[in-house]
């Protein structure tokens, strides 16, 4: 910032030299400091990190930033072992089988293009990992399609990137990814524990059936009858666990795995920012916490 005083005195001709037409502006100004522009993380993004890390899933933030300002980032919003930075200059020169492990190991990357972001969705996929993509603008889509779970982040220009994505939040919350993980969870062990019930209770009806058929000679229980039982000592208990609201310890207090989001799931899994991780039945995969510009690329 500078301001255009009265000259006092008469300025000799700039030489001709490269800052001469720099020089020439400058005359007759007064620095009076400078203006910072930063390009802040959403609100919440922190708190998002810092729960799906409790809850089991691994962090990546994915990003077009210089590696720098990649690094302070991803130190303001907590992401664990945001260690070296990698670049997308760096993947080039690697190797398949090297690119692949540097990548699993690494949760900050930055000066990438789409087509690094879809190289890393790949390499995190090889590793055995179950994968959720991030993302609000064009050069999103790609990776967010590959992704096991793409998810859209309703901005403006995102069309591209909600057209791709399995799950399109429309409040951009990134808060509002930690619902749809607790509530992917819950309806997972509800389903778990209906199934559970289903099995147990017909093999008990068929080793009552086949017991009864060996030793009488003819099966105890008729057709309707079986079907009743099914109906009583099945279904509706079934229904009634599939259901129900998910139980969450809000105090803290309450049994280990009340509350969806605690603890991770059995099998971890991991999601990316605009590249991360998310919950799943299969080995960890990897997801990256919104904030204006990160997946630009």
């Amino acid at each position: 910032m500078a301001e255009s005083l009265p000259e006092t005195a008469e300025v000799p001709d700039a030489p001709d030299t490269p800052g001469a037409a720099l020089a020439e502006l400058a005359r007759g100004l007064t620095l009076l400091g400078f203006i910072a522009i930063a390009d802040t993380t959403r609100p919440g993004a922190a708190e998002t990190v810092k729960r799906l890390t409790d809850a089991g899933v691994s962090i990546a933030m994915i990003t077009g930033d210089h590696p720098t300002t990649a690094a302070a980032i991803a130190r303001e919003l907590g992401i664990p072992d945001s260690g070296p930075v990698l670049t997308g200059t760096e993947l080039d020169t690697l190797p398949e089988k090297e690119r692949v492990e540097r990548i699993s190991r690494t949760t900050v990357f930055a000066r990438v293009s789409p087509e690094h972001k879809v190289r890393i969705v790949q390499a995190l996929r090889q590793a055995g990992r179950v994968v959720a993509m991030t993302g609000d603008g064009v050069n999103d889509a790609a990776a967010i399609r590959l992704a096991d779970v793409g998810i859209g982040l309703s901005a403006h220009g995102s069309t591209s990137a909600r057209a791709a994505a399995d799950l399109v939040l429309t409040d951009p919350d990134p808060t509002r990814i930690l619902d749809a993980l607790r509530e992917g969870r819950a309806l997972w062990r509800s389903v778990r524990d209906a199934v559970a019930i289903l099995v147990g209770g017909n093999a008990g009806e068929v080793a009552f059936t086949v017991l009864g058929a060996a030793v009488a000679g003819r099966a105890p229980l008729g057709t309707r009858q079986l079907l009743l039982v099914n109906l009583l000592t099945d279904m509706l208990p079934a229904l009634a666990v599939a259901l129900a609201r998910a139980r969450e310890d809000t105090a803290g207090e309450g049994p280990a795995g009340e509350d969806p989001l605690a603890g991770g799931p059995s099998p971890r899994c991991s999601a990316p920012t605009w590249a991360g991780s998310w919950p799943c039945a299969a080995p960890p995969p990897r997801w990256a916490p919104p904030r204006r510009g990160v997946a630009g690329g």
